[in-house]
């Protein structure tokens, strides 16, 4: 199967919807991203270079906390390389 590559910018405050993110890699190349998953207990931050790969069939919502670019790729997923943030310590942040 071939990979779908897709870049995206993104203003701050910027919603991007993905109604099944199955096997999807997703990645922030500049700014911060805030991902939240349906189903999923945590929150997760993604900065510069940092990606985050979606293993089950559930929405996913991305909000940008400052301008950014994201990459998404299918079929490539590779183990992620972000911890998980409750909301309460996500938003102390900002």
């Amino acid at each position: 199967m071939e990979t779908m590559e897709i870049q995206t910018a993104m203003e701050k405050g910027d919603i991007f919807v993905i109604p099944d993110a199955a096997n999807l890699q997703i990645q922030c190349e500049t700014g911060a991203l805030w991902l939240t998953l349906d189903g999923d207990l945590h929150d997760y931050i993604l900065n510069p270079n940092e990606r985050f790969c979606v293993a089950r069939h559930q929405k996913a919502v991305v909000y940008a906390l400052s301008s950014a670019q994201m990459q998404t790729k299918s079929r490539v997923c590779k183990p992620s390389k972000v911890s998980p943030l409750g909301i309460r310590k996500l938003l102390s942040k900002f």
